[in-house]
């Protein structure tokens, strides 16, 4: 059998056809959703029709028939059930797996760029703090020695001592410049952070959008209740922050009743199949999971903003 990804037409192989007074039965290779279950059979009003031979390949739109009972008689209009080509079909689903894992690997390749751009500036700058407070540990060690050196001088010559304060005063020229140059690269790390912490942010954005673009149309599709679907996304939220603040046992019990009441009403609705509704719950949870990590991020962003986050050198 074969499943489109982007319709819920599936692609079935006949293997028996009978005669059911007024209508045709064909048996086929695989499930058909109904709406009393899985069945590997369709009803068709009418006689005996030739088109419908065993080893031929009939294409099946899953989204009509989940409506039905398993027992319903459909037209023979191509509406629901239809001929099909099986070589067609395989080069249908090949072309949209290939355009699917292109999308997939251009979006992969565009964040390990960014990613490894990231990584390398953050490796040069740590490279280069190392390299400064290995240059300033040697240059103490040495001014140690040479202030030694000039104590025990002072006595045998003033014009010596005179020479060796101008060294001294240019030695601590050099050392107020290392500390500016450090000062730079303090600031500069500090960009790089809040910089991380915006692509972060703008890739988080973009994953809210799309999860939400895809439960609204998953809303549209099945005909689910949009503010009962909504109130669920709240709830979620909700019970994720309670269980990361104070984690109160009563105000989590009392959410989690109010899931399930939204579950029970959608069920009791009969609208929307069992497996669907559990789908919905999934995706909701992972949104409100995804928004939360998105604010986490946003609250981050603004304290960089207030605040220095490298601590100052004294």
């Amino acid at each position: 059998m074969l499943v489109s990804r982007t319709t819920n037409r599936k692609v079935y192989r006949i293997v028996n056809v009978t005669n059911n007074y007024n209508s045709l039965r064909i048996h086929l290779d695989d499930y058909v959703s109904y709406g009393d279950g899985n069945y590997k059979h369709i009803d068709m009003a009418g006689y005996y029709n030739y088109y419908y031979q065993v080893d031929r390949y009939v294409e099946i739109d899953n989204s009509k028939t989940r409506y039905e009972r398993n027992s319903h008689e459909f037209s023979n209009d191509n509406s629901v059930i239809k001929i099909t080509d099986i070589n067609a079909a395989l080069i249908y689903r090949a072309r949209e797996e290939y355009a699917d894992m292109q999308n997939q690997n251009t979006s992969l390749q565009t964040q390990n760029d960014n990613l490894q751009n990231l990584i390398t500036l953050g490796k040069s700058e740590l490279d280069e703090r190392n390299r400064q407070i290995t240059t300033k540990d040697e240059q103490i060690g040495k001014l140690t020695v040479q202030i030694k050196e000039d104590r025990e001088e002072y006595k045998i010559s003033k014009e010596r001592y005179e020479e060796l304060r101008d060294l001294f005063a240019s030695l601590q020229i050099q050392n107020n410049d290392k500390d500016q140059e450090i000062e730079k690269k303090e600031d500069e790390v500090k960009k790089l952070r809040e910089k991380f912490d915006s692509s972060r942010e703008k890739i988080l954005d973009r994953e809210v959008k799309e999860k939400d673009t895809k439960l609204e149309e998953r809303i549209k599709k099945l005909g689910a209740d949009r503010k009962k679907i909504r109130e669920l996304g709240k709830l979620y939220r909700q019970l994720i922050r309670t269980r990361e603040d104070d984690y109160n046992q009563d105000k989590i019990d009392e959410i989690n009743d109010k899931i399930i009441e939204i579950k029970d009403e959608i069920l009791d609705e009969r609208k929307i199949s069992t497996n669907d509704v559990q789908k919905f719950f999934e995706k909701c949870e992972n949104l409100a999971k995804l928004r939360i990590e998105h604010e986490k991020v946003l609250k981050q962003q603004n304290q960089y903003r207030t605040q220095i986050e490298i601590p100052p050198r004294y």
